[in-house]
């Protein structure tokens, strides 16, 4: 469960900075929702974007005529449910103020903006070895709705919200957690995708990247990346567009009813995760190439927290008490050993194998119980070898079965793969 204690200093900050990380997909990256079985996320993020300049059809930086700064501040409620290991549902609600400073439309307008849907795929998983973990593939089905109106803020000469499209995006999302510890974790990621918008407007490849440093209980939370979209050139709207209530949408800036934009966006996080089931992060994006897209730049703070989940916490820091959970292991074994030593605070044993015995880093094993007559029990728990010398081994436990302290003597046993 959430510590509550800590939330209400996180929500007070939360709200005392009127910045948020999402907006259109300017500066919102295809991200993957992949949430774990049976886990509720919700992540509220808030941010504020700033442009006073766009990049034209040659990919040169220009001025905009009259323009002192379009600025938007979005506030997005995210929340995602892992209902298997394999399929994830998640939605977004996003609500924003944008502001132009601008001699032909000075003002300000509010209200809900895109709204997201979707479903997200776990199909694949490849083993790159015993000593790292699998690379992992996902498909990911997402639907961006508005929520008002383009056409009476034309109208009225105010600002848009957004370019008023429905758009359809379906992807995949590839990543690799090239170091995994106990404490921590460092994953890549790498996504791209198919956007299909509609109201004539070009469709075009969504892309993001980047590498993630993530605690397993609490730690600091590293990520840098880049994002961006690629347009296909097939925009329709080239005429209506040029016309002056249409082409004012955003006083001018290219950041609504940009025709053909391609933009490549660097991105960044900093934060803390004070639990397993909450972190707060800094963020920030900022374009560095693009060809009829605005140039901008957000600063944003985010939460994130698990609201429930069958394992809101890291099983190997676990007491048996506290997990409890029904063997899921192997039938088949092809190696045992004997546990000669125990950590229960720390959930390691040592056993009386090692190198020599065919034990490497990373393989599995499953911990049995011993009878008083000597006869090996039912397992108990399941472990991973993270440190093998010539003789001996130590295991860290990763998951229990059973509420049983494990003792010297038990019996370990390697599942047949």
């Amino acid at each position: 469960m959430i510590n509550f204690a800590k939330l209400p200093l996180l929500l007070l900050v939360l709200m005392a900075l009127t910045n948020t990380a999402r907006g259109d997909f300017y500066y919102k990256p295809w991200t993957n929702f992949r949430q774990p079985q049976r886990f509720w996320i919700l992540h509220p993020d808030v941010s504020y974007y700033s442009t006073n300049s766009n990049y034209d059809t040659t990919g040169q930086r220009v001025k905009i005529n009259g323009l002192v700064r379009y600025s938007r501040i979005q506030t997005d409620v995210g929340l995602a449910y892992g209902f298997n290991k394999y399929l994830t549902a998640f939605g977004r609600f996003s609500w924003a103020r944008v502001q132009s400073e601008n001699q032909s439309i000075t003002g300000d307008s509010f209200g809900p903006t895109d709204q997201s849907v979707g479903l997200v795929a776990h199909v694949l998983e490849i083993k790159m070895g015993t000593r790292q973990a699998p690379i992992s593939l996902d498909l990911q089905l997402q639907l961006d709705f508005p929520t008002y109106g383009n056409a009476s803020a034309a109208s009225s000469n105010s600002l848009f919200l957004g370019d008023g499209t429905t758009d359809f995006i379906a992807g995949t999302f590839v990543s690799w957690p090239f170091i995994s510890t106990p404490e921590d974790s460092w994953n890549v990621s790498l996504g791209g995708g198919y956007m299909a918008r509609t109201n004539g407007f070009s469709s075009a490849i969504p892309w993001a990247t980047h590498i993630r440093h993530q605690p397993k209980d609490e730690g600091l939370i590293f990520e840098i990346g880049a994002f961006g979209i690629s347009s296909f050139s097939t925009d329709s709207n080239i005429s209506r567009i040029s016309s002056t209530k249409w082409g004012n949408g955003a006083g001018g800036s290219y950041f609504v009813n940009a025709v053909n934009p391609s933009i490549l966006v660097a991105s960044g996080k900093l934060g803390y995760q004070f639990a397993p089931n909450i972190g707060l992060t800094v963020q920030g994006t900022q374009s560095i190439w693009g060809q009829s897209a605005p140039h901008g730049f957000t600063i944003g703070l985010g939460l994130q927290a698990f609201l429930t989940g069958s394992q809101l916490k890291n099983p190997s820091r676990m007491t048996p008490q506290d997990y409890g959970r029904s063997n899921q292991g192997f039938v088949h074994y092809s190696f045992e050993a004997r546990v000669v030593r125990t950590n229960d605070r720390m959930n390691l044993v040592k056993i009386d194998k090692g190198r020599q015995d065919g034990v490497e880093m990373n393989q599995i094993f499953d911990v049995f119980s011993v009878k008083k007559d000597g006869t090996i029990n039912e397992a108990i728990a399941r472990a991973q070898a993270t440190g093998v010398n010539t003789s001996e081994s130590v295991l860290t436990i990763t998951e229990y079965f059973k509420e049983v302290w494990i003792e010297e003597g038990f019996i370990v046993k390697r599942p047949l793969n």
